[in-house]
Formats: structure tokens, sequence, C-alpha cells
């Protein structure tokens, strides 16, 4: 009999084993944007542990990009995993992307909320409500969290009112966490 073993991999936190279970995972299957958003949040300590375990970049040339500047080893290691799962094409979309959010820019592409006329009869909604009827958060309660937890900007602005009313009158661009946007227009 022969056996095999390798090391757990860290997850995402840095601590506990990578588990989808703990949300501390790059699922292969995800959209090539989220799984560069994912392999940039690798932490420091474990990058060359990443590298090492999940792509064939050679461990010493991993060791001194890692060494020489730990930001575009971030990036190589993106790079490098979501063109894996996802090709080339996809992988160069995420890193515009990324780059785009990271410098506060709303990215290009964006997912499209339309909410009909007939229920927001004042051209307007609340901002829970908002979130919650997309889809956004789960619960009143998780949009609410997200509000107070200072996550979500509408236009730009943080938002801490949970009681936030959007005027609808016009397309706006709402933001949650860092890297979801949505484009919410009235019809």
């Amino acid at each position: 009999q022969e056996v095999i073993t390798y090391p757990l991999l860290p997850g995402l936190d840095g601590v506990q084993k990578m588990s989808k279970s703990l949300d501390n995972y790059i699922g292969l299957d995800e959209p090539a944007a989220v799984q560069f958003e994912k392999a940039m949040r690798v932490p420091d300590s474990c990058l060359s542990q990443y590298f090492a375990l999940t792509t064939d970049v050679h461990p010493d040339e991993a060791a001194r990009i890692v060494r020489q500047d730990i930001r575009e080893a971030h990036f190589l290691y993106a790079r490098t995993i979501t063109e894996l799962y996802s090709g080339t094409r996809a992988t160069e979309e995420a890193a515009r992307r990324y780059r785009q959010v990271a410098a506060g820019a709303v990215p290009e592409h964006v997912v499209e909320l339309q909410i009909p006329t007939d229920e927001a009869p004042a051209r307007s909604i609340g901002l829970i409500e908002l979130l919650r009827r997309s889809g956004v958060a789960a619960s009143n309660s998780e949009a609410r969290r997200s509000i107070q937890g200072r996550a979500v900007r509408v236009d730009g602005a943080v938002v801490e009112d949970v009681l936030c009313v959007i005027d609808l009158t016009s397309p706006v661009i709402v933001q949650v966490g860092k890297g979801r946007f949505y484009r919410v227009t009235l019809v």
C-alpha cells in the first residue's frame, strides 16, 4: 500500500484549515473575479505555503518574489490560481476589476437590480428593504448589521443610518463590502 499525504492548507484567515464550512476557502468553481479577490486576501505569512501546495511555480521563485515584493507576489498567486481554473481571459478581466475596486472606482460590470415601480410607488425604497428584497442580505437583521458595520455605500458615500431611504428617480450604485456592486434602477 502507498499513502500520499499533504500538509493541510490554512484558510484565508491564516489560522483555521481551509474549509467551505468556515467560509475561508477559494472555490474552484467560483467566478474568476471572486477567485482573484480571495486569492489576494491570502495572509502574507501563508503565501509561500499556498504557492507550494497549489501552484506549479517553483518554490525558490515563489520565495524570492515573496521576499522582494509581497504585493507583486499576491498578484502572481492570484493570477496563477485564477488562470488555472478560469482561463486567461477571465483572469485578465478579474485582475482589471480588482485594480479598479482597490483604487476606489466602480467596476464596469456590476449586478443590475431592477425595482418595479409598483413596489416603490414613492420612487424610493428603504435601504434595508432593498438589500433584503434583492437578495444582497438574507434578512433585515443582516442588512442592518451591514449598515451598522459601515459596509454599505450608496453612490460612494458610507451609509450609517439604518432608516436610510434611497431615492430611485435616477440609477443608484450600492456597494456592499469591498467588492459587491449593484446598479439599482426603477422599472
